[in-house]
């Protein structure tokens, strides 16, 4: 599947499994990459109708991750995916229960 994000005034199609995770921005996501950040002009729920829960996961109400790209979880609250050592995303308290069962932790 491929993912439009737009880059300056042309939109790119990039393939979904290089996306790292997606962040709510209004009425678009931020999908960030290994290389960049760029915005998307879809919303975190088409993005989670059309992607389907094998890949991606919704942790936070904010917060589409690309479980591939999770490497440490900290604690019971908090992910930190590959190439973003300094950022901690935030399990939802919903969440956490499945999201331990899907990373066998």
């Amino acid at each position: 599947m491929k993912l439009p994000l737009l880059r300056g005034t042309a939109t790119v199609l990039i393939d979904i499994a290089d996306v790292v995770r997606l962040i709510a921005q209004g009425h678009y996501s931020q999908a960030t990459t290994s290389s960049a950040t760029s915005l998307c002009p879809l919303t975190l729920a088409e993005l989670e109708r059309r992607i389907g829960p094998r890949l991606f996961m919704r942790v936070h109400r904010k917060h589409l991750v690309n479980l591939r790209h999770v490497n440490r979880v900290d604690g019971r609250w908090g992910l930190h995916l590959s190439g973003e050592q300094k950022l901690r995303i935030p399990i939802g308290w919903e969440r956490v229960k499945l999201v331990h069962r899907l990373l066998a932790v």
